[in-house]
């Protein structure tokens, strides 16, 4: 993975740079922006943990798709980590994350209304 691949990883899974600096990185946002801007090399950690976040990403959105294959979708948008953790115990800023970057996907292609 590359800087720029990493950005657009990034950006794909609604993660802010502090947030992929904080909770994937274990970095400061400084080293992430290094990082992203191709200053400094990616380690191979971080390129594992994404590549990790976008199979993840994958898996939820084909777990979406089989509960409605051909029809819309009525899918929730979490739209704070407050709102998130109150549906979900056990919610994290990765899962909050995850959620919205594949409830955006089903947006995005006209599948789905959001509650």
């Amino acid at each position: 993975m590359n800087n720029k691949e990493l950005q657009a990883a990034r950006k794909l899974l609604m993660l802010e740079a502090s947030e992929a600096a904080e909770f994937i990185g274990n970095v400061s946002v400084r080293s992430w922006q290094y990082w992203e801007t191709g200053q400094r090399t990616i380690p191979a950690d971080v390129i594992d943990r994404m590549g990790d976040l976008l199979r993840m990403r994958g898996d939820m959105i084909r777990e979406i798709e089989s509960t409605a294959p051909s029809g819309q979708l009525q899918l929730r948008y979490f739209g704070s980590l407050g709102e998130f953790k109150s549906a979900h115990a056990d919610g994290t800023v990765l899962g909050w994350r995850l959620h919205q970057s594949a409830v955006a996907h089903f947006v995005g292609s006209g599948r789905a209304e959001l509650a």
